[in-house]
């Protein structure tokens, strides 16, 4: 077995270190996984290797999360990306795969899990796809500036962090009572010495000893209050270092994710009817048999399908930016809002808070920066440039938005790539106890019943 290490792994931004002196090793054969929060720096680690291995003449091949390719839907770019990525690399080199599951349709994902369990030589992929995690031989995780390194799979992997994070809460709540008694200890101390001074004060005004004697009793009580209190506040002081210790211990459980999508103040039951639907491509009709649907009241629809087989084009044309070249759609929703696939902003330069001032024009930035805070933009986090954003920030800002826009339909294409384990279970969550209408397109089944989805779109 041939491992590449790598030491000394530190990264700055600037509100402050990412991570400091990190260590990984890679060993070849293995199917190694980095997973941590959105925003952790799991880009910027997989990019530092990349740039260690060709400072140190290491062969390697770095796949960024943006697909770079354009060949039809961003499936079938991705997939175009990934798959030469594995016809022309060698084999003697260091592999890094940043999210290369985004966007691929299942038979796609099962030619890539493939392709990395017969691999022979160090691959890093960085993902949190659990499809991908429960093939893991080990796996990295990345939060708070700390890497820890879990051998096994995804299962394995969130029971030893459930079980280390069970015995840290017990071993912190044990540390905060004796924290307490140490300081209910000092209390009490230094009232029984109160009372002694206080006794002994009474005495030396009703007995007539010399003034000399009465001054040195004195000194002597004040003195054994202050080694008292001296050492009372010792105890006390490590007992409150050995809380902060086991705090710092602490497992991280990703950023918060909370979003409201408040019913609109005005709203009549949406509806959508289709009626013999097709597109046309440079290959002839998208589909064979042409499209008919009828939904209507509280829309819960889930829009499955191979790469290319028309999934966002349909949601394109839900919000009147694809018209058909064959039938009609007859769609009812006063403010439908659609969170594409290739999340890119238009002025990449603006900071978080300011693309949100600059549409939502009627809340103060106090309750904006509020409303980013329940979705993980905390501190400065809010004046991140949008270039900067990780693909996992970007698609919690673009929901966030979502919600403060108060739309009555949303169609979401794809809104689990780059989200951390957490967040998409804190999305599903939201999902499913929306009142609005909701069309998900999706590739994962799991997600899409958790999101209380309740008919299915099947454009294979």
């Amino acid at each position: 077995m041939h491992t590449h290490s790598f030491s000394n792994l530190s990264a700055s931004v600037p509100s402050g270190a990412l991570y400091k002196n990190l260590t990984l090793n890679l060993n070849s054969g293995e199917l190694i996984c980095l997973t941590g929060p959105n925003g952790s720096g799991k880009s910027t680690l997989l990019r530092q290797i990349a740039q260690r291995c060709s400072k140190f003449g290491i062969c390697s091949l770095y796949l960024p999360q943006k697909t770079s390719s354009h060949r039809g839907s961003p499936g079938k770019s991705r997939a175009f990306d990934v798959f030469k990525a594995f016809r022309t690399f060698p084999e003697n080199g260091v592999m890094l795969l940043d999210e290369p599951t985004n966007h691929l349709d299942d038979d796609a994902f099962f030619r890539l899990l493939k392709e990395l369990k017969k691999n022979v030589y160090p691959i890093l992929v960085a993902s949190h796809d659990r499809r991908l995690l429960r093939s893991a031989d080990r796996i990295y995780h990345l939060e708070d500036g700390k890497l820890e390194n879990y051998g096994g799979d995804y299962d394995l992997y969130i029971e030893i962090r459930s079980t280390m994070k069970q015995s840290l809460e017990m071993d912190l709540e044990l540390s905060r009572r004796r924290e307490k008694q140490a300081e209910h200890q000092l209390v009490t101390n230094m009232n029984r010495q109160k009372k002694r001074q206080n006794h002994a004060e009474k005495l030396n005004r009703t007995q007539k000893d010399p003034k000399a004697l009465v001054n040195a009793r004195r000194n002597r009580a004040e003195r054994t209050e202050a080694s008292l209190q001296k050492k009372q506040k010792k105890i006390v002081a490590n007992k409150n270092a050995e809380r902060m210790d086991i705090k710092s211990k602490q497992l991280g459980s990703g950023k918060k994710f909370q979003i409201n999508f408040d019913r609109p103040w005005k709203q009549n039951e949406a509806y959508i009817e289709i009626r013999d639907l097709n597109f046309l491509t440079d290959e002839g009709l998208l589909w064979k048999n042409n499209l008919n649907l009828s939904l209507q009241n509280r829309i819960r629809l889930g829009i499955t399908g191979k790469n290319g087989s028309g999934k966002s084009t349909i949601l394109h044309s839900f919000v009147g930016e694809r018209s058909p070249e064959i039938g009609k759609i007859l769609i009812h929703a006063v403010r439908p809002h659609l969170i594409r696939q290739l999340r890119e902003f238009e002025d990449s330069n603006l900071t978080v808070l300011d693309f949100l001032c600059n549409d939502i024009y009627q809340s103060e930035k106090s309750s904006i920066r509020t409303s980013l805070s329940s979705v993980g933009f905390r501190g400065d986090d809010v004046y991140k440039n949008l270039s900067c954003l990780s693909g996992g920030e970007r698609i919690r800002l673009e929901l966030l938005r979502a919600s403060l826009l108060k739309p009555d339909m949303l169609l979401l294409d794809e809104p689990t790539n780059d989200l951390d384990g957490p967040a998409r279970d804190g999305l599903a969550a939201v999902l499913k106890d929306i009142s609005i209408s909701l069309i998900i397109v999706s590739h994962d089944p799991e997600f899409l019943k958790e999101s209380g989805i309740d008919e299915i779109l099947n454009l294979d």
